[in-house]
């Protein structure tokens, strides 16, 4: 393949205020063979009728307007079907609120074409505001399928500059390629949000591919720490305890289950104590 076909996919509900600075840095993007595809969930703010109007000129923009809101997972993969049915070699996802440098596609094609079992890779993020911090340069987890960014909230520098192995990447930034995607199969909607990016990643492992760090290609993101309160606070304590779980009976291997489990089980009994002690009840 001289020049592949690349599908960026922007995934995006109600975020209209994000989407300039996004698609202006895509627009920078000198790579040929691109097409940059965005996902709207459903929403309700314009963000379809600004993007249209604002960069509905340029061949490379489609809009793929989804009914309603089907989630990061079920929107990306909406996505992902139309970009493989496009005859789309790679796919890159991309969060709305991130830019990207205008070298970004043929730093990960580079990367990807050197390493012919590589099935996805990471490319360094950096915090949007303060770009010497870094945001994710791949995934890293735990024996109780905890995950979290390598490398988050680190100055950046020659210690993240080095391309590795890792577990996993960040559904904020990730580049697949698309002919292990329809080997494997799209990211799962079981985990309805959170460590459903390391699932597909992990199942790449599984299947006799490597995911790799790829620092060259560089993606600076708006990340948000916000944990939220209340119900919502509750609901992603949920879905990250039992996520956890869930990641860890799909993929893990059976002879590390039982100390795994195990594991599991002590923190969250931990974490029950120590919810008790602090009167959170819920």
């Amino acid at each position: 393949m001289d020049k592949p076909l690349v599908y960026v996919l922007i995934i995006n509900w109600n975020g209209m205020e994000h989407l300039q600075g996004c698609f202006d840095s895509l627009m920078a993007i000198a790579y040929p063979n691109v097409r940059l595809l965005l996902i709207d969930n459903g929403s309700s703010d314009g963000s379809v009728a600004f993007v249209r109007n604002t960069y509905g000129n340029d061949s490379r923009v489609e809009v793929l307007e989804l009914d309603c809101n089907l989630g990061w997972a079920g929107g990306n993969n909406a996505g992902m079907e139309h970009a493989m049915a496009a005859g789309a070699d790679f796919i890159f996802l991309l969060n709305n609120d991130t830019a990207v440098a205008p070298d970004v596609i043929e730093r990960l094609l580079e990367a990807a074409q050197q390493r012919p079992q590589t099935a996805a890779l990471a490319p360094k993020m950096l915090m949007f505001d303060c770009p010497d911090i870094v945001n994710s340069v791949g995934l890293e987890c735990s024996i109780i399928g905890a995950a979290w960014d390598r490398g988050i909230g680190r100055l950046d520098g020659p210690r993240w500059d080095d391309a590795c192995r890792v577990i996993g990447v960040c559904g904020g930034a990730a580049f697949y390629r698309a002919a292990v995607l329809k080997e494997i199969g799209l990211l799962s909607t079981d985990f309805e949000i959170y460590l459903d990016d390391l699932d597909l990643c992990m199942r790449m492992w599984d299947a006799g591919y490597e995911v790799w760090t790829c620092p060259e290609a560089v993606v600076r993101h708006k990340f948000s720490a916000t944990t939220g309160t209340g119900a919502w606070a509750r609901r992603k304590y949920f879905l990250n305890t039992r996520n956890r779980m869930l990641l860890m009976l799909r993929n893990f291997p059976r002879a590390k289950l039982p100390l795994a489990i195990a594991t599991y089980k002590i923190g969250e009994m931990r974490a029950v104590g120590r919810a008790l002690l602090e009167g959170e009840w819920w």
